[in-house]
């Protein structure tokens, strides 16, 4: 019986902790984290990591992903802009640029993507969803929704650029007003040579030359091209809906790793 009373108040802390906040304190946290996201770059010292992504692709409905490639990526993070740089692919050393390698890639993940849902301009649109925990931090679970007449979330394709609406969730600690995880997905207009493309980013603590900061630590993208019009849609089995036969999709892993201070004289290591 000495138990007894314990429970019932972690099961009432719980029962609290998972209740929607009012409406004002929805407000405050999203204000509060939208003066972190817009200063979040100019927070970051100026570093360098290695950035490994595995790519992936499937053909047809079953959507039965097999690898394709293996790129490290060398990422300075130097007066607040990313440069990426091809060091290996498939193990192996190239002077490829890592624009020019075939296939998806992403960018933005060190403040570019948290910016544009934060900044003014945007004008979105931010609703409470739920409590959960991501490694071990307790967050709020808000989605979002940006227009595309306020929207800054391009697309590339070849010679084909566009700005597209766009909405998903983030993970927000509301004790320290800082993002654990970003999830999107794009809202593309018919006619694009892209079907679907949705990301996910997830932040953790890096300790940097002594100091830590919250930095991105794995990412996943999902993308799909537009089938012939001549093909017949069929039930999908990996996500729900209707695929095609001849659709092709693309699905990017990537972990970000050995994290130091940008010097002039920095130089890339990688392990096994």
């Amino acid at each position: 019986m000495r138990g007894r009373p314990v429970l019932v108040l972690c099961l009432t802390a719980v029962a609290g902790w998972c209740q929607r906040p009012l409406p004002a304190e929805q407000d405050r946290v999203i204000e509060a984290t939208r003066q972190t996201a817009l200063n979040y770059a100019r927070w970051l010292p100026d570093f360098i990591c290695t950035e490994i992504i595995k790519r992936y692709d499937a053909y047809g409905p079953r959507a039965n992903f097999q690898s394709v490639d293996t790129l490290t990526i060398q990422l300075s993070f130097f007066r607040q802009r990313e440069t990426y740089k091809l060091m290996l692919h498939n193990g192996r050393p190239t002077d490829q640029t890592y624009e020019s390698v075939a296939g998806a890639f992403t960018k933005g993940e060190f403040g570019s993507d948290l910016a544009m849902i934060f900044e003014p301009e945007s004008k979105t649109e931010f609703q409470w969803k739920s409590s959960a925990n991501v490694r071990k931090h307790r967050v709020s679970v808000y989605s979002f929704r940006v227009d595309q007449a306020n929207s800054s979330y391009a697309l590339i394709v070849g010679h084909d650029t566009v700005h597209t609406a766009y909405h998903g969730t983030l993970d927000i600690d509301p004790e320290t007003n800082l993002v654990y995880r970003l999830a999107s997905v794009a809202d593309i207009p018919a006619g694009f040579p892209v079907a679907e493309c949705s990301t996910t980013i997830d932040y953790d603590f890096v300790d940097v030359s002594g100091n830590r900061y919250l930095l991105p630590v794995h990412t996943e993208s999902l993308a799909a091209d537009v089938p012939p019009k001549s093909a017949a849609p069929m039930p999908s089995v990996r996500r729900g809906g209707t695929v095609m036969p001849t659709q092709t999709r693309y699905w990017n892993v990537a972990d970000f790793r050995s994290y130091r201070k940008f010097s002039a004289d920095s130089k890339l290591t990688f392990d096994k």
